[in-house]
């Protein structure tokens, strides 16, 4: 049921997200993009993991690095899937179905990338959510980057 909602709540988050960036004018588009670029380049200057390196997920930090990391990916995943118009000129293809099975597939190359599962991260905020907090009342850097890994 949980993987049910998580999906449900993707497709609706893309499709908000394409709704709302085929709804606003291209205008200053440049200067947004560099504007965000210059965001996720102080964001990633805090981050210490490096896909490609096995994860072991035993302490805060590490899990608020991956899930800045994650919130990040998934934005450019969802920003992709906007402008891949071809998708949507084809009337066999479920533009739901097509997000949900592309999304579904980047969350599990993105986990791979670190060596663990969806489910290790999901263990690990469950288990230690007050820990998460705990490091980032101490460490508003890392939640000032968690906040605009999620604009």
């Amino acid at each position: 049921m949980g993987r049910r909602l998580t999906s449900y709540l993707i497709i609706g988050l893309v499709i908000f997200y394409v709704l709302i960036n085929s709804c606003v004018k291209k205008e200053g588009k440049d200067e947004k993009v560099s504007t965000r670029k210059d965001e996720v380049s102080s964001i990633t200057n805090l981050i210490t993991l490096k896909p490609g390196e096995k994860l072991i997920l035993d302490s805060p930090k590490k899990f608020v690095e991956l899930w800045i990391l994650f919130n990040l990916s998934q934005r450019k995943w969802l920003e992709d899937i906007s402008t891949q118009t071809n998708i949507t000129m084809d009337t066999n293809v479920n533009i739901e179905d097509y997000t949900t099975k592309l999304l579904e597939e980047k969350r599990k190359e993105f986990y791979k990338n670190f060596g663990i599962t969806e489910e290790d991260f999901t263990q690990y905020s469950m288990k230690n959510w007050k820990k998460i907090q705990e490091f980032l009342d101490k460490n508003p850097e890392y939640k000032k980057a968690y906040e605009k890994s999620v604009e």
